[in-house]
């Protein structure tokens, strides 16, 4: 009878002769302990789906250059698949940098194929399969607790912190769980050590049993246990948490038989953290669990305590989003959310999709999509014809349904070509359509980016239309208000007209008088309307070049013109730490006039008007402040008093166009920043000026 171990062997060459070569030189001679089963695939995409399969393979022979994945890349495709078996790479080429890229991607050997023997190639499979062998158990024994064989506290941190970063990013809703064995070494001190570590072990086991094989269990340090429970397929919450530690209190606290017979009962406190609830870092999560444990502790009928609280959505636990940390100037420039529940066909997109253009988001049916599609707006969605609980069309159609817009391009992929489904497909709303037979990598990357592309466009196009309108409702509402405005100080000079050419004979000189005062105080209140309305609408598109002004000159200038009108007033102006500044120096001007003369006008009938001009630069630019002691504006006005004509108090109170403050608005946004306000009714208003770093002298000149 043969007694040889069998040694199963996954071959990915696309070449054919190379194949039966290798399977020649393997299998020539008699080996006297292994029997080679050779099954050769001549894409990565038929590799990846062996994998995924029942089959169990003991080393995989790769060609790097194959039609579906050239290169060292394939390497991370196969070992995303299966991290445990050993790659040697057969390669034709002996560059030595191809060499050292294969083996720091995770190859265990390469070997050039001119060079092969029936003796070479045998050796290195086997020492292959044996180094791997050697290299998981030694992963395994750093990485994992040899009482119980759950993983160590080194793991879990590492495990755990990955897991958090994923449900940072899909914005899910987990948990951190700290399980501390009550009076473990009184215990100890009764019945033993070795009764020690039998509890120890049957906690694990029970524990393993009662969670689910998706939450992260760990054995942290002497009597204490730790797992991370990601959100699973329905929303974590404060309930689901409460059941999950009484089930595990249930099942530990059941007596525990020792070797000797005796039967021992323990009891055990919970403290569990809810993530971003509780914190956000790993590290506050442990905090806050131990915590929460330790209160649990303190209460002899308490045996669980929860530190954050949830009902929100949660997004499935095995939908993986592959981005970087958003701090990483290399983010990926576009999210591809792939619905497919073959799981070979999403590594082969993900393999065809540039990890530094795309981030990568995957669901597995329609269902699971749509939980993604309600938490983030992918750039397109790669959507699979048949899926488990529907068509992808089916999802298109639910859309438009409910009357909600899917904010992303759609790529339909099928197995097969039908142009029915194509049709069917685009008048459903995708922008594509792919057929899983005829994909290839540059074609695959064209068809989406034109997608992306080409949904932008709509989008913007969308965005223009629904600004258009906007802006013809604002013009609109804006031409009624000047024709009101315009139409009172009107009226006002056709009534006392009228009111004269009737009176005329009647009056006294001194009515006569005031008549055309009035008349006069209305001309003048139209006339400044008419200019400040020219002044706004100019500000955008007047010709002014921008030039590095002294700030701080400025106001002194503006000080001096308004010197007799500050006088009657006893307004004090004060300037402060003013730089030189790259700005449209007439329409700056017009601004700090402005903000000066309303918070003049708006002082307080208590106290003199004081006004402090200053600056502050940081990182994002000049910051430029107006302070004053005025009247203040309720803060029900602040979200308001930008609007054009809004005014607070009657112009026959407070003089004043109500279009002021519109217009400081408007150069604040010509020079690319923006201005805001802050009042405390009775104590002042602080504008202030935001404007963007671009050309800074920063020279500043405090007088």
């Amino acid at each position: 009878m043969n007694q040889n171990i069998a040694l199963n062997i996954l071959h990915v060459e696309d070449d054919v002769a190379d194949a039966m070569i290798i399977e020649k030189l393997i299998k020539e001679q008699q080996d006297p302990f292994y029997n080679y089963n050779i099954t050769l695939v001549q894409t990565l995409g038929e590799a990846l789906c062996k994998l995924s399969g029942p089959e169990h393979y003991n080393v995989i022979l790769l060609d790097l250059n194959l039609p579906d994945g050239k290169g060292v890349d394939n390497i991370d495709a196969l070992k995303t698949m299966s991290s445990d078996i050993p790659v040697v790479v057969v390669s034709g080429t002996s560059d030595e940098s191809i060499f050292l890229q294969a083996l720091s991607k995770g190859a265990q050997e390469y070997i050039v194929k001119e060079h092969n023997t029936k003796y070479i190639i045998k050796q290195v499979i086997q020492s292959s399969i044996f180094r791997k062998r050697v290299e998981v158990e030694l992963s395994k024994r750093a990485y994992s607790d040899s009482l119980t064989g759950l993983p160590n506290r080194a793991f879990f941190e590492h495990a755990a912190q990955k897991m958090l970063h994923q449900a940072q990013r899909l914005k899910r809703k987990d948990a951190l769980m700290f399980i501390d064995l009550n009076e473990f070494k009184q215990i100890n001190d009764t019945y033993g050590h070795e009764a020690g570590n039998t509890i120890l072990e049957e906690a694990a086991i029970r524990l393993k049993k009662t969670l689910r094989t998706s939450d992260l269990i760990a054995r942290y340090a002497g009597d204490e246990f730790v797992v991370y429970m990601d959100s699973g397929k329905e929303p974590l919450t404060e309930e689901i948490c409460q059941h999950v530690a009484e089930k595990i209190v249930k099942e530990i606290e059941k007596p525990i038989r020792l070797d000797d017979g005796n039967e021992v009962n323990i009891s055990l406190s919970i403290g569990i953290a809810i993530f971003p609830d509780a914190g956000q870092t790993l590290d506050i999560l442990l905090k806050k669990s131990d915590e929460a444990m330790y209160e649990a502790k303190k209460d002899g009928d308490k045996k669980y305590s929860i530190i954050g609280r949830t009902d929100a959505r949660i997004t499935s636990d095995n939908i993986k989003k592959i981005l970087p940390e958003p701090s990483n100037k290399n983010s990926p420039e576009k999210t591809i959310l792939i619905v497919d529940d073959n799981k070979a066909d999403r590594i082969l997109y993900k393999k065809m999709l540039s990890p530094a253009k795309y981030g990568v988001l995957e669901a597995t049916s329609l269902r699971e999509a749509e939980r993604i599609l309600e938490e983030v707006e992918p750039d397109c969605v790669l959507l699979g014809y048949s899926l488990p609980d529907g068509t992808g069309v089916d999802l298109l159609h639910k859309y438009k349904k409910l009357g909600r817009e899917l904010n992303s391009a759609v790529v339909m992929v099928t197995g097969h070509e039908n142009r029915e489904t194509a049709i069917e497909a685009m008048k459903a709303g995708s922008k594509d359509y792919i057929s899983k037979n005829e994909i290839d990598k540059e074609r695959f990357v064209h068809i989406l980016s034109n997608a992306i592309e080409k949904h932008q466009l709509e989008r913007d196009l969308k965005s223009y239309q629904i600004e258009l309108e906007r802006s013809n409702s604002e013009l609109s509402d804006f031409a009624h208000t000047v024709a009101h405005d315009l139409k009172a100080p009107m009226r006002k000079i056709f009534m006392f007209c009228q009111m004269l050419e009737e009176q005329k004979n009647t009056i006294p000189d001194e009515q006569i008088n005031n008549y055309i005062e009035r008349m006069s105080i209305s001309s003048s209140r139209m006339q400044d309307l008419i200019d400040n309305l020219l002044s706004y609408s100019r500000i955008k598109n007047d010709k002014e070049v921008k030039e590095p002004t002294s700030l701080n000159k400025m106001v002194e200038e503006i000080t001096d013109s308004l010197d007799v009108w500050l006088k009657s007033h006893k307004a004090k102006i004060v300037k402060e730490n003013l730089p030189e500044w790259s700005v449209y120096s007439v329409r700056m001007q017009q601004l700090l006039t402005n903000l000066i003369t309303n918070a003049v006008k708006y002082r307080s009938p208590d106290r003199d008007p004081v006004v402090v001009v200053s600056a502050d630069i940081d990182d994002g630019g000049c910051h430029i402040t107006v302070r004053d002691n005025g009247m203040g504006i309720p803060h029900e006005h602040l979200s308001k008093i930008f609007t054009p004509f809004y005014r607070l108090h009657a112009a026959d109170d407070i003089e004043g166009s109500g279009l002021g403050l519109p217009i400081c608005q408007k150069i604040a946004e010509k020079h690319g920043g923006k201005i805001s306000v802050q009042s405390d009714e009775g104590k002042g208003s602080v504008f202030t000026i935001s404007f963007p770093r671009e050309v800074s002298l920063d020279k500043r000149q405090v007088s």
